[in-house]
């Protein structure tokens, strides 16, 4: 259960799971101290991603605090700029990664879709303020509707199509159609506007 959440909040693909294709690190180069700590944060990733056991447990196997064992995972599952898993290269002690930022929408078959939903409303303001008036009512002849998560979802791919969004171009290229993404995104415009907003779904 762990391993799936997490992958659908990040939005990758379970073909970039196999732990056994990802790129490792030369233990030869680094001394004594650096390299136990690599092989520690390596076996959490490993326990974590396999199911192998809770949190707490792989807290108590490698020494790791609970809440570093995701942050270890979360930037094992980056991509560099070439577009290439960094994989257990990012348990690297010392290494300091930037937060992973989308430059361009990802293709059809595309292996990571991590950051892909806020670029595209970056990209197309007119599409987010499409959303965000629907959630939270924002037009003054609008008052407490209830709008399900079909019915946004229809209306977001209509204004996709709208805005000339192709098939062949995210959101419409992948297999829900950017569904879930919407889904976290509402629940988090949600959050944000708690008590303020006039049509919960």
């Amino acid at each position: 259960m762990r391993r799936k959440s997490l992958v659908e909040k990040l939005g990758i693909s379970p073909d970039m799971l196999n732990l056994s294709e990802w790129p490792i690190v030369d233990t030869n180069a680094l001394d004594e101290v650096d390299s136990e700590k690599y092989q520690n944060r390596k076996r959490a990733v490993e326990m974590y991603l396999q199911d192998e056991a809770t949190v707490s447990e792989i807290s108590k196997v490698t020494g790791i605090e609970k809440k570093e064992i995701t942050r270890f995972v979360e930037r094992c599952l980056m991509v560099d700029q070439y577009g290439v898993i960094l994989g257990f290269r990012a348990l690297n002690p010392g290494l300091h990664l930037k937060s992973y930022e989308r430059e361009n929408l990802p293709k059809a078959n595309a292996s990571n879709y991590s950051g892909a939903f806020e670029l595209l409303l970056e990209k197309f303001t007119d599409l987010r303020d499409c959303i965000d008036e629907k959630v939270l009512a924002k037009k003054k002849n609008v008052q407490n509707i209830t709008y399900s998560v079909k019915y946004l979802h229809k209306h977001f791919i209509d204004k996709c199509k709208e805005l000339g969004i192709s098939v062949s171009q995210y959101p419409r290229n992948t297999e829900d159609q950017g569904r879930r993404s919407l889904e976290r995104y509402v629940k988090k415009l949600k959050e944000r506007h708690f008590g303020s907003y006039l049509a919960p779904i």
